[in-house]
Formats: C-alpha cells, sequence, structure tokens
C-alpha cells in the first residue's frame, strides 16, 4: 500500500517550509494537497504499491480524464499544477527519477506554440479552422537589460521616472491604468513584494513578486520631493502633474523605440507581459502568476509558460 497519509504530510511541509522566495498561501497549499491525496487514492485503487511505480501515461489519464469523459480544462490545469509540484518535492527530497507532470506540460505548451506559429493548421475543421491563439510578445534577458540601461541613461526627473518605471512594470506586471493610479502610501508594499490592487471589473487581487530593485526608485523619490507635487500617485510627469496611462504608454514606446527593440507591441503590456514570463522562468508557481495578472484561466496562464528560459 501507498503511505499516504505519510506523504502527503511531508508534501504539506515542504510547501509551508521557508525555502520558497515567495510563500504558498494557506488556500493554494491545502487545493494542492487535495489533488495529490485524490491522485494518489487513485493510484492506490489502480493497483500501484510504490510511488516510483508511476508511469507517464498513468499520470496523463488522471489528469485528463473525469470519469468517463474528457476533464474541463480548468480542472485539468489545477492537477497538472498539483502534480508538478508534488513530483518537484519528490524529486528534490526522495530521489524521484524525473517529473512526469512537468514533461506532460512542457508537451502540451510545445504543441500549443507550434500550432499558434503554424496559424493554426491541423485544427477543427469548418471555415478555416480554429481561430489561432497568438503567443504574447516578451522582451528577453538581453532585451531587458537594453531597456533598464536606456532608461537610466539621463540623470534629469524624466530619466529617473522612467528608470523606476520600468522597474516598477516588470517587478509587478501591473496594467499601465493600475500603476498609473499606484498610490505613494502604498510604496512600502511594492518594495516587500505584497500588494493589494484594485483591477479590471472592480476586483482586488493580491500580487506577490521578489523584492524589486531599490536603487531606481530612491532615485526618483528624491527627484519627485523637488517637484512639490500635491498630487498622492507613485508617478508623475515632470510638471508635477499624475502620470497618466497614455503618457505612460509614451513613455515606455520612446524608451523601446530608443533601443532598437522591435516588437508587436511597445507599451506598458509588453512589460506586464515579460513580468509573467520572468516569474515563470524564475520558478514562480502557474497559480501564483495566475492571481498576480488577474486571470480568471489558468490557460491563459499558461501562455506564459517557456517565453523565457
Amino acid at each position: 500500500m501507498l503511505p499516504i497519509d505519510a506523504l502527503i504530510t511531508d508534501f504539506e511541509n515542504w510547501l509551508k517550509s521557508p525555502f520558497f522566495e515567495i510563500p504558498y498561501a494557506q488556500t493554494s497549499i491545502k487545493g494542492y494537497t487535495v489533488k495529490a491525496r485524490h491522485f494518489l487514492h487513485h493510484a492506490e485503487e489502480s493497483g500501484i504499491e510504490q510511488i516510483e511505480a508511476v508511469s507517464l501515461s498513468f499520470v496523463k489519464n488522471w489528469i485528463i480524464q473525469s470519469k468517463n469523459s474528457i476533464a474541463p480544462v480548468s480542472t485539468q490545469m489545477v492537477r497538472y499544477s498539483a502534480l508538478m509540484l508534488f513530483f518537484d518535492w519528490l524529486q528534490k527530497t526522495r530521489d524521484f527519477p524525473f517529473n512526469p507532470a512537468r514533461v506532460l506540460r512542457e508537451e502540451k505548451v510545445r504543441q500549443r506554440a507550434e500550432r499558434a506559429l503554424t496559424g493554426g493548421q491541423g485544427g477543427r475543421g469548418g471555415r478555416g479552422g480554429a481561430k489561432p491563439h497568438r503567443l504574447p510578445p516578451v522582451l528577453d534577458h538581453a532585451e531587458i537589460d537594453q531597456l533598464r540601461t536606456e532608461a537610466k541613461r539621463f540623470e534629469t526627473i524624466a530619466g529617473y521616472r522612467d528608470a523606476a518605471l520600468v522597474d516598477f512594470l516588470l517587478s509587478t506586471g501591473l496594467r499601465a491604468h493600475e500603476a498609473a493610479s499606484f498610490r505613494l502610501d502604498a510604496l512600502n508594499g511594492y518594495l516587500s513584494g505584497r500588494l493589494r490592487v484594485i483591477g479590471k471589473g472592480n476586483k482586488e487581487r493580491l500580487v506577490r513578486f521578489p523584492p524589486p530593485p531599490a536603487e531606481s526608485m530612491e532615485l526618483w523619490l528624491t527627484a519627485r520631493r523637488r517637484l512639490q507635487s500635491p498630487a498622492d500617485t507613485l508617478f508623475l510627469t515632470d510638471q508635477g502633474k499624475p502620470l497618466s496611462a497614455a503618457f505612460m504608454y509614451l513613455v515606455i514606446r520612446r524608451l523601446i523605440e530608443r533601443t532598437a527593440i522591435h516588437k508587436p507591441q511597445v507599451g506598458p503590456h509588453l512589460l506586464r507581459h515579460t513580468a509573467a514570463s520572468l516569474w515563470l522562468a524564475q520558478g514562480m508557481d502557474l497559480r501564483q502568476v495566475q492571481a498576480n495578472m488577474g486571470h480568471s484561466s489558468m490557460v491563459v496562464t499558461s501562455r506564459y509558460l517557456h517565453l523565457l528560459e
């Protein structure tokens, strides 16, 4: 028999451990352990007596099956997330040979990317087949460095603001209107990597991220004080007025143009896409990235997987 209770207890303790730069929320931990327990019970009922006997096909069938039909995509994504973490734990603590959930997830993302690049050929029939889902444009690591360097080039009020703004958007992944309305009194949350944001549809979300670069923000705050503006928003024009979302778009577009980076998107949303890809590349849990971005579906969030190594 599989030692289900012992495995789940150890897995839960690992999720609660201080090893993670961004701690998992209690609700997330509960969700992951419940799904992992369901998987282990299914394995035991299928005659598996040792966890090492679990195969790739067995994991795949459990993820995609729901009784006698295919599980909804949202259910599959939650199962993927839970098992990727569960097998991560087994690999790190019990020398499990591979992570079958990650292998399957990477294969699925690769196939989706290939379909997107080929315009959805081979999809459903009908009038032109299924509409292709294009991968979001992101900056690669070298381009991120280029953009940050360019933003810091001018030691002026606008230059200090632009450098802080680029770091802010890349760290938080906020939408332009969310960044434009960000209040100065919420700065401590930003510097500690934990923000409460009112976003699309007046929905509140908790954004958690690695603590951002402090130097650019400190330089901007020093410059901002010289403006003696009564505005309570963090980012201002060099005349001391609140920086609008439209003006923010112009700032980012001009910076990108000066670096000669060519992307189909050139505004703050490009940095939002890049933030999501950076989080995933750094090992942030897919569910936390979904929460950070305010996506209603994990399928949308999964499009950012593997855009950055």
